[in-house]
This record gives structure tokens, sequence and C-alpha cells, in this order.
């Protein structure tokens, strides 16, 4: 098991496919690992790795074990890139925002519908503010 392969593809590689086999139909799955990550991962790899590994979580499930990812995996890094791909002291700002419809009655007293929305504002460096309005 040298660099940490016990198969054919990579720990960094596997969690990959597993994502894209999972969300996707396998066929889709495939073509979406090569035009993402350059990855030519055949359908019947896909589904086998898919469902070898969803196997190995339904065990841990069933025992109970937690899921947890390994050590190896490197941290997120939020920064900002400059021109030249160097991180800088800028983090990225993420925007969610949950619009929704909600019945009113008009000044006719008839009814109608009000657009409200529910936002968030994260900075992985800092506390969630929610806003809404």
């Amino acid at each position: 098991m040298a660099l940490g392969l016990s198969g054919r593809y990579s720990p960094g590689v596997l969690p990959l496919i597993t994502l894209a086999g999972a969300e996707e139909p396998f066929r889709q799955a495939h073509d979406l690992l090569k035009r993402l990550a350059g990855l030519d991962v055949s359908t019947s790899s896909c589904r086998r790795v898919t469902k070898d590994v969803g196997g190995e979580r339904a065990a841990q499930h069933v025992t109970g074990q937690a899921v947890t990812p390994p050590r190896s995996a490197a941290a997120w890094d939020f920064r900002l890139r400059d021109e030249h791909g160097r991180p800088t002291d800028a983090t990225v700002a993420y925007v969610g925002i949950d619009p929704f419809a909600v019945p009113t009655r008009g000044p006719d007293g008839k009814r109608c519908w009000r657009m409200l929305s529910a936002a968030l504002l994260y900075d992985p460096g800092q506390e969630a503010l929610v806003v809404s309005g």
C-alpha cells in the first residue's frame, strides 16, 4: 500500500468518483468526472467504486461508527487568489438568499402574495450573520 493506494484509485480521487456516482446516473457521472477533473473513469468503474464505498459507509452506520474524513485531507483554503494564483489576506464571502412567498390580504380584502427573503452572509473566518427582510 505504498503512496496510500489500496486499489486502483488514490484516496484523493475516491471521494470524487463516489460523489459523482451518488449524485448522478453512472453514465453522467463518468462524463462529469471527465469534464471537471480530467478523470477517465469508466461507467462500470464509477458504479463499482460508488457501490463499494456506499457499502462501507452503510456498514459503518449499522455498527454506529462515525464517518470522518481522513486525517491527510488538507483543510480548505478560502483565501482569495491574486492574478498569479497566490493567496491573499482576503477571504471569500458567501451569500445565501432564500426567497419565499407569503399569502396576505390586500387593502381590498383579496388574497395576494408577498415575496420575502431570508439571507445569510458567511465568511469562513467569521461567525455567520443572518439578515431577513
